[in-house]
C-alpha cells in the first residue's frame, strides 16, 4: 500500500502504475480530490533486477514508520533503524538500485516513541497484553 501526493488523475496514476514491469496489480483503494491524494494497493512480481526498496529496508533491520508515499515519481520512506551501521549499509544497497537522497538522519525521541508502544500495548485485548 502507498500514499501517492500530487496526484491530479487517479485513474491514470493507477494505470501507469499497472503498466510497471514489476507490477502485477494496482488498485486504487482511496482518492481524495481536495488533496490530491491518492492510496493505491500494489501487488508485484519482483523476479526483475531491481529488488523492492522494501526487501532491502527489512532485510538491513530498518523498519518503515509510515506508508511509503510517492511524489513527482519518486518514492519517500520514514525508516527507524537501531545504529548507524544499519543505516550506511542500508543507504550503500540502496544506491545500487537508483538515486538516494537522505532528507535527514536523527535520534527518535524516545519518551515519545515508547509513550506510542505504551498506548498499543493498553490497546491490545487482554488475552495479547504482554504480562505486567
Amino acid at each position: 500500500m502507498i500514499e501517492a501526493t500530487n496526484v491530479s488523475d487517479a485513474d491514470a496514476f493507477v494505470e501507469w502504475l499497472n503498466d510497471h514491469e514489476v507490477m502485477t496489480v494496482a488498485q486504487l483503494v482511496s482518492y481524495d480530490a481536495d488533496r490530491e491524494t491518492a492510496f493505491v494497493s500494489l501487488a508485484g512480481d519482483y523476479e526483475t533486477d531491481t529488488e523492492p526498496v522494501l526487501n532491502v529496508l527489512l532485510r538491513n533491520r530498518c523498519f518503515p514508520t509510515v506508508p511509503a508515499t510517492v511524489t513527482g515519481g519518486r518514492e519517500h520512506w520514514s525508516v527507524i533503524a537501531s545504529d548507524h551501521e544499519q543505516v550506511s549499509r542500508t543507504h550503500e544497497e540502496l544506491q545500487k538500485i537508483g538515486h538516494v537522497e537522505v532528507d535527514s538522519l536523527r535520534t527518535p525521541e524516545l519518551d515519545r516513541l515508547l509513550t506510542g508502544l505504551s498506548e498499543v500495548k493498553q490497546g491490545c485485548p487482554r488475552s495479547l497484553a504482554a504480562p505486567a
